[in-house]
């Protein structure tokens, strides 16, 4: 572990939260070590793992990436984003959870590249791959910010904030919420930005089945006050958007390779 991080600033900061998973952490710490890019400050937050977790992640050496481990009780994945967020010192923040990676090894670099040559934008999103429990890859392109209304617009994985902004406005994850935190924290952000950029690439690597798509309806539930106070919907837009999202999951669940023809598209990325 590096333990001269405080000498070098960071571009990048990725926080990554974990609790007991030592199967999952590996891939992710090895997409982020093995980037082509070497400004990057590595955070993990680990919940005081039994699993063996704790054991790898204290083992971790490398010489290009500075890498910070907190490992103690917290109260949940967003408390743990938020001590994150504290510890950041990046100009911009990516959170990477355990079991999700970026594309490839030149990920940060093609995104460094959109930075410096679009003016330091404030927020910046791409696309996704999803992975399914056969293995079996899926490309989701991002949707416009603009669709925002609806809901998550891309995948948390493909999204950086500038940290700047995160300060400014004294940013934080709402842990009140126990699946839509990331949506409001996002909401929030964006309510704060001024510049955008999108990245027509894949960004992340992102493994079906989280919490948020195991239990969607309470998901969507939380959107609702999210969406009202934060966005300032209307109650009759909020209400109609949750039914079109019922509607949708229908299809989802019951006609997949429908959904799957409408949402996804070919990969050219194996």
């Amino acid at each position: 572990m590096n333990n001269d991080y405080k000498s070098i600033h960071p571009f990048f900061t990725i926080i990554t939260v974990v609790y007991n998973s030592n199967d999952y952490i590996r891939p992710t710490v090895t997409s982020i070590i093995e980037q082509s890019i070497n400004n990057i400050e590595y955070i993990i937050i680990d919940g005081a793992s039994t699993d063996g977790t704790v054991d790898f992640l204290q083992n971790l050496k490398d010489d290009t990436v500075s890498i910070v481990l907190v490992s103690e009780k917290d109260n949940g994945i967003y408390d743990a984003m938020n001590k994150g967020i504290d510890l950041a010192r990046g100009d911009y923040i990516i959170f990477m959870n355990a079991g999700d990676c970026f594309t490839d090894r030149d990920t940060l670099s093609l995104i460094h590249e959109h930075i410096t040559s679009t003016d330091y934008p404030d927020f910046i999103y791409g696309d996704a791959i999803e992975i399914n429990t056969s293995g079996e890859r899926y490309y989701r392109p991002a949707r416009s910010e603009n669709r925002k209304q609806i809901g998550m617009f891309t995948h948390h994985q493909s999204m950086l904030y500038k940290r700047g902004i995160i300060e400014q406005h004294k940013l934080h994850y709402d842990t009140s919420y126990k699946i839509a935190a990331d949506y409001k924290f996002t909401c929030e952000f964006l309510n704060h930005t001024s510049t955008l950029h999108y990245i027509s690439n894949p960004l992340s690597l992102f493994l079906q089945g989280g919490v948020s798509q195991r239990q969607w309806i309470q998901s969507m539930s939380e959107q609702i006050p999210i969406k009202r106070e934060v966005l300032n919907m209307p109650a009759w837009k909020v209400y109609l958007v949750y039914a079109a999202q019922i509607a949708w999951h229908g299809i989802k669940e019951y006609l997949p390779w429908f959904y799957r023809a409408i949402r996804f598209r070919k990969n050219t990325h194996a």
